[in-house]
């Protein structure tokens, strides 16, 4: 089977290769060849030593440079600073009302400093003492979380029962009492009970919104109502001095030498109204005086409700006559993730015991540090961008009372506008760079480590130049005190180019290939842009005269210059239904891990929510699950299968609930357009978020400062969106249209789908008669069928664009009868197909076609048609027909119409479609034959979908599958047909493809077998065979098979992981019998990473007594990883294995040979085998990153291109051309392959069109066109 597997004219292979020495050297220029040799300019690296960390080069909050020099997290009572609430990093924060026991009734909330500072003051800081007019004549946002609070349900001023009186909407309006109150009442008022069917002070629980990272909070308390004493957590706001009411604390300041008095809070104590004890001393300057701080009351119930037994002291001094803080924050060192917080209510601070209010607060404490602006990285070159960043770091995370403490890490290019967490790391290593290897890695385990981490932007499809990192360091006990002991930052950039990293795809005499562009200073937009292109290699009626490259299209242009409104965007058609408070579990006040399965599947992107109304875990990213406090879980949004370990065991009684939303798919593809498109299948609500300048609605994409389901402005803002996806960029307004339309096309490669052939399958020796005929009605029925490219991008759409009428062999109308059905009219069919013929010189016979201007071309390898079309009618044309561009389609799959949002929002999780698609024309169970395409999402999910596209312009949705281990998966699928399986009535058409990312060390890399028609997985497949050694692989591309016996049916499959083994697997090919197995056996041990697909060449000789010889050869290289720099020095090789197994037999193979590959050079791609030699491109680079220098430590120059004699290894042909980071491709007896700025060359001589052989088993290639699996 060709590369393209759509278009064999009775074609198995070639019969001969085109002679190499003294070919002539063919570049192919076009539109997007560089003149620049990469487009690449100088990156750009900085270290940070241990001990060199300079304070005044970081936004530091709540961490320091320690006495070592490094940045180190602060706890303890440091960290519990009221007058400067600053969150530290994105979170949920929670209110509870714990007590009142002054017999006040007073109002208590909150306001954003910034907010305030902007509104009263210009922006400036507000030096105090701060009116509570000021506030709200200057219309601050002034948040009530709890008004007139009165709690006496024993006495006035005991500390009540833990139960609010009255409740009260934040205007003021009383809703209710506690007379017969139950939760579901609570949850109208604005609280959020735990729901264990008994209200108590647990359910006293506010939830008072989602912050943003250095969001500073400032707290305020209005005692007894009155708006004229307001009391500020911000120090020196609070209007009144130090004047306290208690004889004996005042009796110690009010005099003319002793002015001050410390006073130490003991937090373990009772205070002295529950009989505590108080102890002071007048001798020292200033004065001390120590009492404990809760009544017995609130400490009872901080113990028995909030599992909160605080320890330790607070310690502050006041000054008479000078201003003073009527808030102090305690937390249990053990636990500072609970806040509780009290208050002094009195003027003058009364009695000065700071429990008249106490509020326990529920948020992450931790610290920050961010590299400042002025410190950040940037290109040298004015004009350039940063395309990928390596990042590596030293650092501590003890662990105390089984917690370990963290730092999360993340990067942004952009100025600190967008961030992306570094979430993989590619190599990790304890105690140092030079330390020995970890695998299994975790927070705190073990406890000091170095990691290093490569996150390719132009993947995420994100731009910028200046280069920022930040930590955000979490710990769960005052003795934990994560620590960053050194830092090292590098990066690729590249100015205004156009690069690729896909694979070229021919058909006919067209090349079609895809790149992305890089941005241009002058363009409004940085996005990534996405081409591809279309250009004829020669002039069809002069096929001697070599290489005429004419460019026939560029489909990012032509999408561009149209009208968005007139684009045909397309998704299968689903219906959402919401699911709202699942019981899952009930606590036991034990258990902290819970796992099973959800009631529905599969479910929206980005909805499920799981709570024991203390913790709530989200859906983030593709597999995880990420709880408030620092718990963990995953999630398969396809099975509904959850685990979720919480970070303190739920309560007794509580429940576990789940909230959630499902989805059912149809058939039909609808318009992606407004009156489809509702807020639910975009996955949006009304999620909302607090910054330093207010409050925002998360989905607010008209700026209409409101996204409600209530009032129907959520829906508008779906409606925002989809037009801003079908490119408009002022969304619903669609008066102005984006720049470029085209999403970047990173590592798709386009399959292009003409007319139907006959592929090598049909001559199969146990293929019957009634499959044929079947085939040939359904040839004879698409002989007309438009030629499409189909290729998926960055903007989360698979494209479909117009590229001609190609025609595998020329049909004389005139010579059918009209129709395809029956036999008389198929075996006219047959007689019409290339019913003309002349003989060469040599006595061959080519088959011709007469152009409509009376030129007669030679069409060995099919022709494009010189026709016209008009919707189906096609008419004669002075020329052929190579297509527009136009897009015919754009289809959005399932799973990532929730993503679309984080597109605009430029956030983690994107919608991409970064997988190039795979297309085969296969039977069904009903007999009848259709065109499939399969594509997996590549970074852009774990999902794989396939569409019928057998009416190229109306696509249908077949199925879809998804599992967490195809995450990151880009290879594409396998497509074929093989024999009887388990209970099957008959051979079966089935899709392959492989696991993707591997990141647990326990697990055997695997493949997917999937029935095409339906999506059944019929079996998956795991890589087994060489035990220990290889868990943790991940599959290196498309998986090859084969038909090594030409019966018509796969019976072997090859695939290698990056563990080093090169895996055999057999398969079923019986299509009578369902005897026999799927075994996997270890064919080779390379003891080097192989990261592309083998490519196979099928040498099976007919012996004299009639019986078939096996003589398969596998051929690959190895190589380090393209993904992460981890160059070893290592030298790497290319191999040949021999499989010579009978059918059905799995054993290891035999190595023909080995060719040692020159200083630095590595096999980032597959291998093209045909006609007794094989081809495969070099790179010295030490990633796949288009500007990732090569490898100095190794020597070894540029990476080059190589043909070696299939049989012996010897070396027909080497040139040192750039690296090579896609396959090559051998066609028409011509060699092509791009280097990694996307200029695509072509080695060959001057003929095209040359003869090619029928029948045969002939040489095994990648299907499709994504060689090399992300690691």
């Amino acid at each position: 089977m060709d590369r393209t597997g759509l278009r064999q004219s009775f074609i198995s292979r070639t019969v001969t290769a085109f002679l190499l020495a003294g070919m002539a050297l063919w570049p192919v220029p076009g539109a997007h060849a560089q003149a620049l040799a990469t487009g690449c300019v100088a990156g750009g690296s900085s270290s940070t030593t241990a001990g060199s960390f300079n304070a005044s080069n970081y936004s530091l909050n709540g961490v320091g440079v320690n006495a070592s020099g490094n940045l180190q997290l602060e706890t303890g009572q440091s960290a519990l600073n009221p007058s400067s609430v600053v969150v530290p990093f994105e979170q949920d924060i929670y209110s509870t009302y714990i007590s009142e026991g002054a017999g006040y009734v007073s109002h208590f909330g909150w306001f954003l400093l910034r907010e305030a500072e902007q509104k009263v003051n210009a922006g400036n800081p507000i030096a105090g003492p701060l009116s509570w007019a000021s506030l709200t004549s200057a219309g601050v946002t002034l948040n009530y979380l709890y008004r007139s609070i009165k709690d006496d349900g024993a006495s006035c001023c005991d500390g009540g029962n833990g139960i609010l009186d009255n409740y009260y909407n934040s205007a003021g309006t009383l809703l209710g009492t506690s007379s017969g109150l139950t939760e579901a009442q609570l949850t109208t008022y604005g609280y959020s009970p735990n729901n264990d069917g008994a209200v108590d002070n647990r359910d006293m629980r506010k939830y008072m919104g989602h912050f943003v990272g250095g969001t500073e909070i400032v707290f305020f308390l209005l005692p007894n109502g009155s708006t004229a004493t307001p009391w500020y957590s911000k120090n020196n706001w609070s209007g009144d001095t130090w004047n306290p009411s208690n004889n004996n604390k005042k009796s110690l300041v009010s005099g003319s030498t002793y002015r001050q008095l410390t006073q130490t809070l003991l937090l373990d104590q009772l205070s002295p109204e529950s009989g505590g004890t108080t102890t002071y001393n007048s001798a020292p300057n200033p004065r001390t005086w120590s009492q404990g701080w809760i009544p017995t009351a609130p400490q009872t119930r901080l113990s028995t409700y909030h599992a909160t037994t605080l320890s330790g002291s607070v310690a502050n001094t006041y000054t008479y006559g000078q201003k003073y803080n009527h808030f102090i924050v305690g937390a249990p060192p053990t636990d500072p993730f609970k806040w509780v917080l009290g208050m002094e209510d009195l003027s003058g601070a009364g009695d000065a015991d700071f429990n008249d209010l106490v509020i326990y607060i529920q948020r992450k404490t931790g610290g920050m540090a961010q590299l400042q602006s002025t410190q950040a990285m940037s290109p040298t070159d004015a004009d350039a961008y940063i395309t990928q960043v390596t990042f590596s770091v030293r650092d501590k995370m003890p662990t105390c009372n089984g917690k370990a403490s963290s730092i999360r890490y993340y990067l942004s290019i952009d100025n600190g506008v967008t961030w992306v967490e570094v979430t993989s790391w590619d190599q990790i290593k304890t105690p140092d760079s030079i330390g020995a290897t970890v695998t299994g890695w975790v927070y705190g385990t073990p406890e000091e480590t170095w990691r290093q981490g490569t996150i390719s932007f132009s993947e995420l499809g994100l731009t910028g130049r200046q280069l920022l990192w930040k930590g955000e360091y979490v710990s769960e006990d005052d003795a934990c005190k994560p620590e960053t002991i050194e830092v090292s930052l590098s990066f690729q950039a590249a100015k205004n180019q156009q690069f690729s990293r896909s694979a070229p795809t021919s058909l006919g005499n067209v090349m079609y290939t895809a790149t992305f562009e890089t941005p241009a200073t002058t363009w409004t937009d940085k996005e990534l842009r996405g081409h591809l292109f279309s250009e004829r290699l020669y002039d069809p009626t002069s096929t001697s005269a070599g290489y005429s490259i004419v460019q026939n299209w560029d489909a990012g242009s032509v999408l561009t210059a149209g009208s968005p409104n007139s684009r045909t965007v397309l998704y299968p058609d689903i219906t959402v239904t919401a699911i709202a408070g699942e019981a899952l579990a009930t606590g036991d006040g034990v258990t902290t891990t819970f796992s099973g399965t959800l009631a529905q599947k599969p479910l929206v992107h980005s909805t499920l929510s799981i709570t024991d109304s203390i913790e709530t875990f989200i859906d983030k990213r593709t597999t995880e699950l990420e709880g408030n406090l620092t718990g963990t879980g995953t999630i398969n949004r396809f099975t509904g299968a959850y685990s979720i370990t919480f970070n303190s065991a739920p309560s007794v009684g509580v429940p576990i609930t789940a909230s959630y939303q499902y989805y059912v798919t149809s058939s039909t593809m609808n318009a992606f357009n407004t009156a489809n498109m509702t807020y639910q299948k975009l996955a949006l609500d009304s999620s909302s978020y607090y910054d330093g300048t207010g409050f925002h609605y998360t989905y607010d994409f008209n700026s209409s400062g409101t996204a409600s389901t209530a009032d129907g402005t959520l829906e508008a803002d779906a409606d925002w969106l989809t037009q801003w996806v079908r490119g408009w960029t002022n969304g619903s307004t669609a008066t102005t249209k984006k720049e470029w339309l085209l999403g970047a096309i990173d590592h798709s490669a386009p399959a292009v789908v003409g007319a139907p052939g006959v592929p090598g399958w049909y001559f199969g020796t146990a293929v019957t008669q009634t499959i044929k005929d079947a085939y040939d009605t359904f040839r004879c029925t698409e002989r007309t069928r438009r030629t499409e490219a189909y290729v998926g991008a960055r903007d989360g759409m698979l494209h479909s664009f117009y590229s001609g009428e190609f025609r595998p062999f020329f049909i004389d109308e005139s010579l059918m009868g009209g129709t395809c059905s029956g036999t008389v009219d198929l075996e006219k069919f047959r007689d019409a197909t290339n019913p003309n013929t002349f003989t060469s010189a040599s006595g061959a016979k080519f088959p011709y076609y007469t152009t409509p201007t009376g030129v007669q071309i030679t069409i060995n390898r099919g022709y494009y048609d010189w026709k016209t079309r008009s919707g189906s009618t096609l008419s004669s044309s002075t020329s052929p027909n190579y297509g527009t561009g136009a897009e015919t389609f754009a289809a959005v799959p399932v799973e990532q119409l929730a993503k679309l949002k984080n597109n605009k929002l430029k956030g983690e999780d994107r919608a991409f479609v970064d997988a190039s698609p795979s297309v085969a024309f296969a039977q069904f169970s009903d007999g009848t034959w259709h065109t499939v395409l399969i594509h997996a999402e590549g970074n852009g999910g774990d999902h794989v979908t396939a569409l019928d596209i057998t009416n190229p312009t109306t696509p249908t949705f077949l199925w879809e599958y998804a599992d967490p281990d195809l995450y990151r998966s880009r290879s594409s699928p396998s497509v074929g047909s093989i024999g009887r399986i388990y209970t099957s009535s008959g051979p079966k058409w089935v899709v392959f493809f492989v696991s993707g990312i591997n990141q647990d060390p326990t697990l055997n890399p695997s493949i997917y077998m999937l029935d095409v028609e339906t999506g059944e997985v019929l079996k998956r497949i795991f890589l087994d065979s060489a035990g220990a050694s290889g868990l943790g692989g991940t599959p290196s591309g498309q998986p090859a098979i084969i038909d090594s016996d030409g019966n018509g049916y796969n019976d072997r499959l090859y695939i290698g992981t990056d563990k080093g083994f090169m895996y055999k697997a057999t398969l079923p090919d019986n299509p009578n019998s369902s005897a026999g197995d799927i075994t996997v056996c270890t064919l080779f041990n390379a003891g080097q990473p192989i990261y592309a697909s083998p490519a196979v060449s099928n040498q099976s000789t007919i012996q004299t007594d009639g019986t078939l010889a096996y003589n398969l050869t596998v051929l690959f290289g190895t190589s380090d990883s393209p993904y992460y720099v981890d160059d070893t020095g290592q030298t790497y090789w290319f191999y040949a294995v021999s499989d010579t197994a009978d059918k059905g037999q799995c054993a290891s193979g035999t190595m023909l040979w080995s060719f040692q590959l020159p200083p630095g050079q590595r096999v980032y791609a597959s291998a093209f085998a045909t006609a007794g030699r094989v081809y495969f491109g070099t790179s010295t680079a030490d990633t796949e990153d288009p500007c990732s220098p090569a490898v100095s430590s190794a020597g070894g120059g540029v990476g080059g291109i190589y043909a070696l004699d299939i049989k012996t290894g010897a070396t027909v042909y080497s040139e040192s051309v750039g690296n090579i980071t896609t396959s090559p491709l051998v066609d028409d007896e011509h060699l092509y392959f791009k280097s990694a700025n996307g200029q695509l060359q072509g080695r060959g001589g001057n003929t095209f069109q040359n003869q090619v052989q029928q029948g045969g088993a002939g040489d095994v290639q990648i299907n499709m066109w994504r060689e090399i699996s992300q690691q």
